[in-house]
């Protein structure tokens, strides 16, 4: 597993757990994965795009980039937090 990507999780993991108990309720959850929820959104953006914007990094994607990089948007790992989640438990 890359450590990096496992950093990344703990520190999400770490921000959606509100009460800082080592846990995640429900409520939690609900929270974290709320599509209005801009902390998660970027994060995610910003995941997508340390592994999809090629040189030069200019934060915006090509169709050639996506097309390169489909793997990345069909595996959804960069999307999964539920392994990171799983580990920490």
């Amino acid at each position: 597993m890359d450590k990096r990507w496992l950093e990344e999780q703990k520190h999400e993991f770490h921000e959606m757990d509100e009460d800082h108990d080592g846990i995640l309720t429900k409520d939690e959850l609900l929270k974290a994965y709320d599509p209005m929820n801009r902390v998660h959104i970027n994060n995610q953006i910003k995941k997508l795009f340390s592994k999809v914007d090629d040189s030069p990094s200019d934060n915006i994607l090509t169709l050639n980039e996506i097309q390169k990089h489909a793997d990345v948007f069909t595996d959804m790992r960069i999307l999964d937090t539920e392994k990171a989640l799983h580990d920490e438990m």
